[in-house]
């Protein structure tokens, strides 16, 4: 779940309205269903995709939910917001980070990487479902470091 949340970017409604048949493991790509009812399509790494079928195809399903994520116990109920809310938080815990972490934070980790290593900005917003790249420029904070490596890059002749 931590991987899926960070691989994809998506937001904690998103991922709870999930199913296994909006994967397409041929493509590491997942439709998604976001605000305002818009579609999307995400892609997810090869790690994850591991991750995913293994969690798919061995370790848990044993019921018939159509849900992507469900609860560790019976009857394997869709999980809720707060559920996986309270997953992300337990790990957070038991990994000792001393920090609050929540599954939005995984997303704008996502965002702000992916603009770090050369990530379009246009590319991250289609990715995050943002109709106003204002909306997705919130994750490009650019700190002096990286405008004296850019301007290195680019300018510096």
């Amino acid at each position: 779940l931590i991987e899926f949340l960070f691989a994809t970017g998506c937001r904690v409604s998103e991922v709870m309205n999930c199913n296994i048949e909006d994967l397409n493991f041929n493509e590491n790509t997942l439709r998604v269903v976001g605000k305002g009812d818009k579609e999307r399509i995400v892609c997810f790494s090869d790690k994850t995709k591991v991750y995913l079928k293994k969690y798919i195809d061995e370790e848990r399903r044993k019921d018939n939910d159509p849900a992507l994520f469900v609860s560790e116990k019976f009857p394997y109920n869709r999980l809720s917001k707060r559920g996986i809310e309270l997953i992300v938080h337990n790990v957070a815990e038991k990994s000792e980070i001393n920090k609050s972490v929540y599954p939005h934070l995984l997303r704008h980790t996502m965002a702000t990487l992916g603009l770090r290593n050369g990530a379009d900005l246009v590319t991250i917003q289609h990715l995050l479902g943002h109709t106003d790249p204002a909306t997705t420029e919130i994750y490009a904070e650019t700190s002096m470091e990286n405008i004296k490596y850019e301007y290195n890059q680019h300018m510096n002749c």
